[in-house]
């Protein structure tokens, strides 16, 4: 029979839960004295529909495995891999490099698929689960008190997660011979035809790319079968784990414009007005004085009446910028490594310098990476460049343009420039297809004494992030055969690092 509107989303994902056997028949108690009872929750979320770019409702059936609540026993490990951001921006860029065509999809009810957590565990039962069980499935009405087993791994248990990687990972791995590169376990790769397939896996969201667009749809195809509810294929991949795609025919430029649409929007600057050439912060030396030496109010209903008259929470405001940030706006790390400092405490300056970044953000929310592709793909449309904001002019004197596969990086720092505790600030950038795939900017954890111990400092953090990125490339096939260079301007620091010797 046909559900009342408000309870169709709920009925379509125990649909789902059926298929893949996730129940057992309901019982007064469980058998094994060990077993965990836990609530059976509803959670609803509006999420963005990736073929269509629409927000839609979607109901999911969770347990609450909560300590408080739950009282969840988890006597197997918890821990997932998740991607990282340098390893998927490398992924970006690489489809650029080697000219790749990337196809999306994910999972319906991944946690579903993977198998029951180590301690058996019951599940309550609440009225849409009886109105379910009753008018759809026909089954004779479950008594109240009754429990029910659930077979397989649950979303809200603590294992649940883990479960579900272990699955897939055996999935790609062991069934289908991919291979995870060492150093990020969510990356995979496999040659088929003599053409180089990658695969990026998010929890259950997967970009897959190869320069043959049939050998995505075939590993697609692949690891639906083994599944017991179908993908969804999304095509040419536009938005992948918060970050827009944008696939053309010359380059592949990512960037974070939803996100920022949605930020702004929220804190209700979309209309405020930037200036022609904005910036995310003021960097003069009187603005970073301001802010270094300025303190917020110690008491908290002082602290409180400052936030109400700035509009907004200063944490939640830095976190929504961290994430901007960590995607892909690699403008905005210095400000928000300052601004961050001040989170404990913040002035009315903190505030105001913050609300600028916002504002910057909104002026230039379709600025993003943007790796180059070494030929024209015909798979897709062509796509106006984005213009470069530096000048020509400004670029003189820089190295000439590297080979797409070639890793490079740039390092950079300042001496002692904060006026609270005089330690300097790295920069680090690793480019690779002509945007940068590595980045951090942070506060060096010791005082130098010299520009120079700050300089040399920052080029030994760069040399690291150099091996870590080198690992993960020749295992992907993309060997760095020379050195990597790094380029640095202070000579003292690069005598110290050329010596080969103590320093």
């Amino acid at each position: 029979p046909e559900a009342p509107k408000w309870r169709k989303t709920e009925w379509t994902q125990l649909s789902k839960y059926q298929n893949q056997g996730m129940f057992g028949d309901p019982c007064e108690r469980p058998n094994d004295p060990n077993a965990v009872i836990l609530p059976f929750v509803w959670t609803y979320v509006h999420k963005i529909d990736p073929l269509t770019n629409e927000v839609v409702e979607k109901a999911r059936g969770t347990c609450n495995g909560g300590r408080r609540h739950g009282k969840a026993v988890t006597i197997a490990e918890t821990y997932a891999a998740c991607v990282e951001q340098p390893a998927q921006r490398l992924y970006w860029a690489l489809v650029a490099a080697l000219n790749l065509t990337a196809i999306g999809c994910d999972v319906g009810n991944a946690f579903a698929e993977a198998p029951a957590p180590t301690q058996p565990f019951f599940m309550y039962i609440d009225d849409q689960f009886r109105d379910w069980w009753e008018n759809c499935l026909g089954r004779d009405p479950i008594p109240r008190g009754h429990v029910l087993k659930v077979n397989k791994a649950l979303q809200g248990h603590p294992e649940a997660p883990r479960l579900w990687h272990k699955h897939i990972d055996k999935i790609m791995t062991k069934e289908l011979g991919f291979q995870a590169t060492t150093h990020e376990t969510c990356l995979y790769h496999k040659m088929i035809d003599g053409d180089l397939v990658l695969v990026l896996r998010q929890v259950d969201d997967f970009a897959i790319a190869s320069s043959n667009p049939q050998h995505c749809k075939n590993t697609i195809q692949e690891i639906e079968s083994r599944m017991q509810n179908p993908l969804n294929d999304l095509g040419a991949i536009k938005r992948f784990n918060g970050i827009d795609i944008l696939q053309a025919r010359d380059f592949v430029k990512i960037s974070c414009e939803t996100c920022i649409d949605k930020i702004v929007t929220h804190h209700g600057w979309q209309n405020e007005i930037a200036s022609n050439q904005p910036v995310p912060m003021r960097a003069d030396s009187e603005s970073l004085r301001k802010l270094e030496l300025s303190t917020g109010p110690e008491d908290p209903s002082k602290a409180h009446a400052l936030e109400q008259e700035m509009g907004f929470s200063y944490r939640q405001a830095i976190g929504e910028l961290i994430f901007a940030m960590t995607v892909g706006r690699i403008d905005i790390s210095y400000p928000i490594i300052k601004l961050s400092q001040y989170s404990a405490q913040p002035s009315k300056a903190h505030y105001q310098a913050v609300k600028q970044t916002f504002i910057y953000l909104n002026a230039t929310r379709d600025h993003g990476l943007t790796y180059w592709r070494p030929a024209p793909n015909g798979n897709h449309p062509y796509v106006d460049p984005p213009v470069p904001i530096t000048a020509p002019s400004a670029l003189q004197g820089f190295p000439e343009t590297h080979a797409a596969t070639k890793l490079h990086g740039y390092v950079d720092s300042d001496w002692g420039s904060d006026r609270q505790h005089r330690r300097s600030i790295s920069g680090i950038a690793f480019m690779l297809a002509g945007a940068a795939i590595f980045y951090k900017t942070r506060y060096q954890p010791t005082v130098a004494l010299s520009s120079t111990e700050a300089e040399f400092a920052a080029a030994a953090d760069a040399g690291k992030a150099a091996l870590y990125l080198r690992s993960i490339l020749q295992e992907l096939g993309v060997e760095q055969l020379l050195p990597t260079v790094i380029y640095e301007d202070n000579n003292g620091a690069r005598l110290m690092t050329n010596a080969q010797q103590p320093t």
